[in-house]
């Protein structure tokens, strides 16, 4: 049962090291061309070697009066590295105030550039 367990563990490992090589941009030449500077900013900026996160935040909105007015958002992000076709699947929600509370925007995109993302609002009643 040791050797088992110690196999399926030590597999788990090596998936997951193989992977984490995968998940770093890699590093750029001491003299990058536009080309590189532009590739390495598009992989980059859609998150081609970021992990899956979560994030919460807040707005504060004031106008000319001075009133406050607060909003609250939750973002989860799955990075799926091509399964599917997928790049990313990406949901931010509306956490604060109650009555825009369950707003939310869930996206998919994927690695082919020539296929739009996939974007639903939801709206709650």
């Amino acid at each position: 049962m040791r050797r088992i367990l110690l196999g399926l563990v030590t597999i788990f490992i090596i998936s997951n090291l193989a992977l984490a090589d995968k998940c770093h941009p890699p590093k750029p030449s001491k003299n990058p061309t536009a080309d590189e500077l532009m590739k390495a900013w598009f992989d980059i900026k859609f998150t081609r070697y970021a992990r899956d996160y979560g994030s919460v935040g807040e707005v504060i909105y004031i106008d000319k009066t001075g009133l406050k007015r607060k909003k609250k958002w939750m973002r989860r992000r799955i990075i799926l590295h091509g399964k599917r076709g997928f790049d990313y699947k990406d949901v931010i929600i509306i956490t604060y105030p109650e009555y825009t509370k369950g707003l939310a925007v869930l996206t998919w995109a994927y690695l082919d550039v020539k296929k739009q993302n996939d974007i639903w609002l939801w709206l709650p009643s």
